[in-house]
């Protein structure tokens, strides 16, 4: 299954904000953030907050769609 691959679950997303444009969703399954890869949510903290303030952030994440399984790849601006 795919959600065995490491990550983090994501639980809400601004519905107006960048995390929302590129399609990511409740339930879906964060990958990465730069270079890093997320083992769990404390690694999410971390990153963002070595991140600059509007600073690009590459993520990959990966969700179903129905019967589709997503995977995308976006840059968002830490705030």
């Amino acid at each position: 299954q795919w959600r065995d691959h490491g990550g983090v679950i994501v639980l809400k997303v601004d519905p107006r904000g960048p995390a929302a444009r590129i399609g990511l969703r409740p339930g879906d399954l964060l990958m990465t953030i730069g270079p890093n890869e997320i083992r769990d949510v404390d690694d999410v903290g971390a990153i963002l907050a070595e991140s600059g303030q509007g600073d690009p952030v590459d993520v990959v994440f990966r969700g179903e769609r129905g019967r589709d399984i997503v995977e995308g790849r976006a840059r968002l601006y830490a705030r």
